[in-house]
């Protein structure tokens, strides 16, 4: 009787482990699966399409990718080294914003000087901004995106140039979704169904191959090319990279999904960073991917942009965007020309 007793109890011991262990797994699963669908932009649609083919070309030799809307071309490129890892030491870790509301003003050259869940933390403190002709919001950018699936999404972008986007990968480029966008509508400073700077359409998509071909989270970002150069009325943030984020404030604007082509807007602070993402105490939700994590860098550099929003997960108390750091920034100012 003593064995058999003490056979039962090994039996319930381990099958206490072992729900244990199945709790632990369904928990980590919950906990990635919340992550990746925070991270796409709210749809307007509710199929999905899971008839995605992987793109044949894997050369890791190339670090991005530039696809074509117009001729539906791939093309494969590295970026000739311009910039020393000391940059920041002589001022080339900057490229400046633009002001359309101060024309006089020199810019530097180019290397001179979803709704569920949603990423709140704590109450939800984002703030709108009524007036959104007023820069930087001017150069915030309200998104609709199709992919070949044939849903429709929303995102935000922010201009960087007189006819370029930033924005986060994801909303240009999404393997559950059919791949690269078929087409994107780019808004700037909307505000409901008024689009006081017209609309722009992407030409062209660019992302890291490290996105496109195993969507790499730490490279969560892409450039969308437009077909006019609507920037040189809405102005343009410029960017920023280097160390000592943590503790510096900054501001997160734009588009929550939940409000319909309403800019949202809320600052706070650096809360932690790693080699490719910057995380903060500032509430988004599913629609702001791609928004500008931004500072004021004062007159020389103006409103510059040290991550790319693309990340919230509900119950942490951090969201998160793809750093900027020298390899992105060279490849965003690689278009300023």
């Amino acid at each position: 009787m003593t064995k058999i007793h003490f056979l039962k109890k090994v039996f319930r011991l381990v099958s206490v482990i072992a729900l244990i262990i199945c709790l632990f797994s369904f928990i980590v699963f919950s906990f990635a699966s919340q992550i990746a669908y925070a991270a796409t932009p709210q749809s307007y649609a509710e199929n999905s399409n899971d008839n995605y083919t992987a793109p044949v070309f894997t050369d890791s030799d190339y670090e991005y990718v530039r696809k074509n809307l117009l001729t539906g071309e791939e093309t494969f490129y590295n970026l000739e080294e311009r910039m020393n890892m000391t940059a920041n030491e002589n001022g080339r870790a900057n490229t400046a914003s633009y002001n359309p509301g101060l024309p006089e003003v020199t810019m530097p050259s180019l290397y001179e000087n979803s709704l569920i869940p949603k990423s709140i933390v704590g109450s939800d403190d984002r703030i709108r901004v009524n007036n959104t002709t007023s820069y930087p919001y001017s150069a915030v950018c309200q998104l609709s995106i199709t992919f070949p699936s044939g849903n429709t999404f929303v995102g935000t972008a922010w201009m960087y140039w007189d006819n370029i986007a930033i924005t986060a990968g994801h909303c240009v480029f999404d393997s559950g979704e059919g791949g690269w966008a078929t087409s994107i509508v780019v808004r700037p400073g909307a505000n409901g169904s008024t689009n006081p700077f017209g609309t722009a359409n992407a030409q062209s998509l660019d992302a890291p191959v490290k996105w496109t071909n195993n969507e790499n989270a730490g490279f969560d970002y892409g450039i969308i090319v437009l077909d006019s150069d609507i920037g040189n009325t809405t102005g343009w943030f410029g960017s920023h990279y280097g160390s000592g984020l943590k503790g510096k404030s900054i501001t997160i604007t734009g588009y929550p999904g939940e409000y319909y082509r309403q800019m949202w807007t809320m600052s706070g602070t650096v809360k932690r960073t790693t080699t490719n993402k910057v995380f903060y105490d500032i509430d988004t939700t599913g629609g702001q991917s791609g928004s500008p994590v931004y500072w004021y860098s004062g007159a020389t550099y103006g409103y510059q942009a040290i991550a790319i929003h693309a990340y919230g997960v509900s119950f942490l108390t951090t969201n998160s965007g793809t750093r900027i750091t020298s390899s992105v920034f060279e490849h965003l100012a690689s278009y300023r020309v």
